[in-house]
């Protein structure tokens, strides 16, 4: 199906284009765009974090409609 969709970048000092997808700016142990995906699972959003095998931490959509 058909679907709205984009792509995220997480930004270190407001500048900086992090796209390293392990990477733990807030060294909490989680990192920082695994906890950006649970923010938008938790608004309804589907993530590519998520996806299994291929996973796309950057990408999130609307939920497909069959």
């Amino acid at each position: 199906g058909k679907s709205t969709a984009y792509d995220i970048v997480i930004l270190k000092n407001g500048r900086e284009r992090i796209w390293d997808t392990k990477w733990d700016g807030n060294k909490d142990g989680i990192s920082d765009y695994l906890e950006a995906a649970h923010i938008g699972k938790s608004v309804g959003l589907e993530c590519g974090a998520f996806w299994k095998g291929f996973h796309d931490y950057p990408h999130y959509q609307l939920p497909t409609k069959e």
